[in-house]
Order: C-alpha cells, then structure tokens, then sequence
C-alpha cells in the first residue's frame, strides 16, 4: 500500500463546505509541498480530507490557515495545515498591484494499493 496525500485546486462543495465566489478569491498555485501522511491513519488505513481557508500574502506566500471541515474531524488537520503553510500562490492583482487575498483550499489523504 502507497500512502498519498492528494491535492483539489478546484473550488466545490467538499466535507459540507462551500466555496462561494463572492466571497473567497481563485487560488492558482504556483508551489506546493506534498502533505505528510499521519503515522496513526496510515496504520489504521483511514483515509480523508481537509478543506482550509487561506490568507494569501501579496508575495504569494501563505500568512494563515483556517480550517473549516475535515473527515474524519481532527485526524489530517495538522498535516495539511503544515504543507500549505509552505505553499506559493499566484497573488490577486487590484490595478497593478499585488494584495492580500483568501481562497478556499482542499487537501485529499488517500491510499493506493
């Protein structure tokens, strides 16, 4: 069995959270580091999500992490919030100028076998 932790850019409805596009802006990565897999849900063969909201500094780099749902609740939180604190992003743009942005991001934690 091959543990993988797995990335969805694309806004949708996942774990009951909704991305609502007046509210949150697209987020484009631009860098991303593959989230460790916990040690306890690869022994117990769990696997689950996290979706987060991020705060996306005008440089591109991530300033906060929120999340707003995982499954199972708990389990693949600190993992996820670890990689994408290391994330790059495409920052927003307002006239010209690069400015602090939210997105709504998903993570996946799943095993192939």
């Amino acid at each position: 069995a091959r543990a993988k932790g797995a990335v969805d850019s694309e806004n949708r409805c996942v774990l009951g959270v909704t991305a609502s596009s007046t509210s949150y802006d697209q987020l484009i990565p631009v860098g991303r580091t593959q989230p460790r897999y916990p040690g306890g849900a690869l022994r117990r063969g769990l696997s689950g999500g996290v979706v987060a909201e991020l705060t996306i500094n005008p440089d591109g780099s991530v300033s906060s992490v929120k999340i707003l749902g995982s499954s199972p609740p708990g389990v693949f939180d600190e993992a996820a919030t670890t990689a994408l604190k290391k994330w790059r992003f495409k920052p927003k743009v307002v006239d010209g100028v690069p400015v602090d942005s939210k997105g709504i991001q998903q993570v996946h934690f799943r095993i192939e076998r």
